[in-house]
């Protein structure tokens, strides 16, 4: 089992081959990001005060199918994993339904301002989050001529 730190900070890499290697596949990993990026981003999601409360902070071992996190905590890592390996697109559905209000707006807040074009599905969105959009597409369902 590897800590969420080393999951989020590391990635495997395939190159040509390599000559000390006789399978031929160099496993060497490649950093994604710096510490200080790691600090930024898990502060940029919200993610630090939950971090501050687990018994070795970032290197808390964790495991996504076991529900050792909560919803929201499970919500920030998501996050912070998509903002770490700078996804183009991002396509997130409730992804902060189990985020208190407050937190949901300043991690809106700083995804807005990256570069990724963000598709995010939401029910919870107040009047003032979705303001921040430059788009909204409702979809409505008719059913007996009514729409719902």
């Amino acid at each position: 089992e590897i800590t969420e730190k080393q999951e989020i900070k590391k990635k495997e890499i395939k190159n040509e081959k390599n000559s000390n290697d006789e399978s031929g596949e160099d496993n060497r990993e490649e950093t994604v990001c710096t510490e200080t990026e790691l600090n930024e981003i898990t502060q940029a999601v919200q993610l630090q005060p939950d971090l501050a409360k687990m018994p070795a902070g970032i290197d808390t071992e964790v495991d996504l199918k076991k529900e050792n996190l909560s919803g929201g905590q499970r919500q920030k890592v998501v996050l912070a994993r998509s903002e770490i390996h700078e996804q183009p697109f991002v396509l997130m559905d409730e992804v902060t339904s189990a985020i208190d209000q407050a937190a949901t707006e300043k991690i809106i807040d700083q995804l807005l301002q990256t570069d990724q074009t963000i598709l995010l599905i939401a029910h919870n969105f107040t009047p003032k989050l979705q303001a921040k959009f430059d788009q909204i597409i409702q979809l409505k369902s008719k059913k007996e001529g009514t729409e719902k």
